[in-house]
């Protein structure tokens, strides 16, 4: 037996931590935006941490989606997270979340952008880190791919839009196609898309 034999357990992705300066903040942020709710919250002091700690979930299935750690350094010029990503359910939500974040002056660097696998809108929490809130499209198209967004557009405009935009590429396939060809990669046998 080699090791492409071994196929491992499948391992569905719950939560993250990241280290935050002003955890109150942080936690009001994240609770009124997306209306998490503050599983729990203390005091760690064990291995590499000595923090306080708060975690939200919007999951009733889960403890917690997030959790923010105390003690991230003010002076610190490089934020290592990428992006913190939340999946809404259809354009029409994604919208609302755009009428939300234009009012809020506590919102930086908005902008939406159309990935044609996806309909992205970024901005920054109070910490600096960037915020996706996204839903996908009926279709794959290879990445990285970036469009404007434009919210303008009706959601039919902006779905048939994006369906011409994405079958000029001749990577583009029904996004159902695209996901039972990864289950069958990484060994899903019994995987069909809902």
């Amino acid at each position: 037996m080699t090791s492409t034999d071994i196929v491992s357990p499948n391992a569905r992705f719950t939560h993250f931590g990241f280290w935050v300066t002003d955890i109150e903040r942080m936690a009001d942020f994240y609770q009124k935006l997306f209306k998490m709710h503050r599983t729990d919250e203390g005091y760690i002091e064990g291995h590499d941490i000595k923090a306080d700690l708060v975690f939200l979930t919007r999951d009733p299935m889960v403890h917690h989606q997030i959790v923010l750690i105390s003690g991230k350094p003010e002076e610190i010029s490089f934020n290592v997270i990428n992006q913190i990503s939340f999946l809404v359910e259809t354009l029409p939500d994604l919208r609302k979340f755009w009428n939300i974040l234009e009012k809020r002056a506590d919102i930086t660097d908005l902008y939406a952008i159309n990935h044609g696998v996806a309909w992205s809108i970024y901005f920054k929490d109070p910490e600096n880190n960037r915020v996706e809130l996204y839903v996908d499209t009926d279709w794959y198209v290879e990445q990285p791919f970036r469009d404007d967004l434009n919210f303008n557009l009706t959601d039919k405009e902006i779905t048939d839009y994006t369906e011409k935009m994405v079958k000029q590429y001749g990577t583009c396939e029904p996004i159902n196609q695209w996901r039972q060809r990864v289950a069958d990669s990484i060994g899903l046998d019994d995987w069909k898309p809902s």
